[in-house]
């Protein structure tokens, strides 16, 4: 009788051998470790722009607000009444009006990685310290002009 457990490789039968599926599992390992990295820069990526939004958004009223005016800036968002966002989203905590240093507005991850800031220009940065080492750039989204 010939049973299915007892077959030996002399007699023509076909499997894998430990050795090789420890190979490919090893392989295996090795691509998906190289890949995760760049899965996880690409998620926030993704996510960074609905900040990215919330911000050109604060940007435009912001200009709207000083066109009407006569070039003074709103003090609080509460004044850009054109402004239509909410306080508090999934990715990101309320974002805060921030009239130094040439800066508009700023927004931070939830996670607490990074902030995001848009300019009076209309440009948006990346401040990454102390969180993640390099998410800014990884993001391709330019560094803060400290």
């Amino acid at each position: 009788m010939n049973n299915l457990f007892n077959k030996s490789q002399k007699d023509g039968s076909k499997g894998f051998t430990l050795f090789e599926i420890a190979v490919t599992s090893v392989l295996i390992a090795i691509i998906a470790s190289m890949a995760l990295p760049n899965y996880r820069s690409v998620g926030e990526k993704t996510r960074s722009r609905e900040g990215m939004q919330i911000l050109a958004a604060i940007y435009q009223a912001q200009q709207l607000y000083m066109l009407e005016n006569g070039g003074a800036v709103a003090g609080a968002l509460g004044n850009l009444s054109s402004l239509e966002i909410a306080a508090a989203t999934p990715s990101f905590s309320g974002p805060v009006l921030f009239t130094t240093n040439g800066q508009t507005a700023y927004i931070d991850r939830n996670n607490g990685n990074y902030r995001l800031y848009v300019n009076t220009s209309g440009d948006i940065t990346c401040d990454d310290t102390p969180g993640w080492g390099g998410i800014c750039a990884m993001m391709d989204i330019a560094p803060y002009p400290f």
